[in-house]
């Protein structure tokens, strides 16, 4: 319950997804199989993500091996300064890569793309190409 990864993002943004991966160096397989997230613009009053039914905690299913990306699209989006992903069930160690995915709350990507942070550059979203 008191482990997380927390990620600060400066000027709130707009979070629509996560994507993990478990551990990334050695033969060491460690990663982690369902997490869950809070967010909160101060630090001091948390949200916690619910569920499509607005009523229970959302449960992110992680991680199958270490090298294998995975990603989950909210449902919900939500805009935060401050978010929070807390390991629920894991092997053997509590071990992972994780990203956001979103927009600066004030600015427009337009679609089929995503920011992480105010500076970077807007990357193609793949989940809304087309394959030809």
């Amino acid at each position: 319950e008191n482990q997380w990864l927390q990620w600060d993002l400066g000027p709130p943004h707009r979070v629509t997804g996560v994507v993990t991966r478990g551990r990334g160096d050695t033969g060491r397989k460690h990663w982690v199989k369902a997490y869950t997230l809070t967010y909160s613009n101060d630090t001091r009053l948390w949200f916690t993500y619910k569920d499509g039914n607005h009523l229970d905690t959302k449960v992110f299913g992680g991680n199958l091996d270490k090298h294998t990306e995975r990603r989950h699209y909210l449902n919900s989006p939500f805009t935060a300064r401050y978010i929070r992903l807390h390991p629920r069930r894991w092997r053997r160690s509590i071990a992972l890569r994780a990203a956001l995915i979103g927009c600066p709350h004030k600015g427009n990507c337009g679609p089929g793309f995503f920011r992480v942070t105010q500076d970077s550059a807007a990357v193609r979203n793949r989940k809304t190409d087309t394959e030809t």
